[in-house]
């Protein structure tokens, strides 16, 4: 009984590693934005259209922090 706990418990953890690793980690194909919960914005840059964001996030089972970096460029008239 003891053995599947331990056998169970470290399936679960596996999971989780791979569930983080996935998708909340630098190694991530994509991030899921819609789930980005705004802590403060750290920084505005007029000139260059720029803004950093600091939050977290709602998913992510660790308590990491994401800086995010938006830029707008500009629209071809086509």
């Amino acid at each position: 009984m003891v053995a599947q706990l331990d056998k169970n418990k470290k399936e679960r953890d596996e999971r989780r590693q791979k569930l983080i690793k996935d998708k909340y980690s630098i190694e991530a194909e994509k991030l899921e934005m819609g789930s980005f919960t705004l802590t403060r914005i750290l920084n505005s840059v007029a000139e260059s259209r720029t803004i950093w964001l600091l939050g977290k996030f709602n998913r992510d089972p660790t308590e990491n922090q994401v800086i995010m970096t938006l830029r707008k460029t500009e629209f071809p008239e086509a």
